[in-house]
């Protein structure tokens, strides 16, 4: 999980990859020190997964070819609800994972059900049409909308949800280039900073996160 090279497009938008980084914090409170593990952090980041697309065939479903993947229905793996992994417009990279928004395509990134500590996730997406991400608490159990996520909207608009019922005012974001998604998460203080395209939001109305699951797009 800690930072994402790889990308997302489509007529949902593209996914430029990610990573999930584990920030020991070693009796310190680091949430506000200013310091996150895409630009060294203090020393403590590893890295503990992954995902660049590269290693995948143009036109590879991807919960098919990769365990780490898994479409929303358990067994539809392969199918239409599965995301392609495409050729071109990668943000520094060759491939992407297409995303299509047809309300059929449902696809789900599995983040090992971590229980406590603090990480940081970083991934890029190019939006060209409506779409969505949110972040499952549990990955065996998933919940529509998830804990937390993000809607963004054709008319170049997004607004961040939370399972608390919270929600944010509309912010306008580019349809033309890769936007970065970053979150901060830690469990074990219940504090969650997301940032969208440079802009932060403190998740306050954040309910029982107790696991870190997945990302399902």
């Amino acid at each position: 999980m800690y930072r994402c090279n790889g990308d997302l497009i489509g007529t949902y938008g593209g996914y430029n990859g990610g990573t999930l980084n584990d920030r020991p914090t070693n009796g310190r409170l680091l949430w506000d020190d200013g310091q996150d593990c895409q630009n060294g952090g203090n020393g403590n980041c590893r890295t503990i997964l992954e995902e660049d697309f590269q290693s995948y065939r143009v036109w590879d479903r991807i919960a098919q070819v990769s365990s780490q993947w898994e479409t929303w229905d358990r067994g539809r793996e392969g199918s239409s609800q599965d995301a392609v992994v495409m050729n071109g417009n990668a943000q520094g990279t060759e491939k992407h994972l297409h995303l299509v928004n047809d309300r059929v395509q449902d696809v789900v990134y599995k983040l090992g059900n971590q229980r406590s500590g603090r990480y940081e996730l970083n991934f890029d997406m190019l939006m060209i049409d409506a779409g969505y991400f949110n972040i499952q608490e549990d990955q065996n159990n998933r919940v529509g909308g998830g804990l937390f996520g993000v809607k963004f909207f054709d008319d170049g608009r997004y607004e961040v949800r939370t399972n608390g019922g919270g929600r944010s005012s509309l912010v306008s974001y580019s349809t033309s280039r890769w936007i970065d998604i970053s979150m901060d998460i830690d469990l074990d203080r219940n504090r969650y900073n997301l940032t969208v395209d440079g802009r932060t939001f403190q998740l306050t109305s954040v309910r029982g996160f107790d696991l870190l699951g997945g990302i399902n797009f």
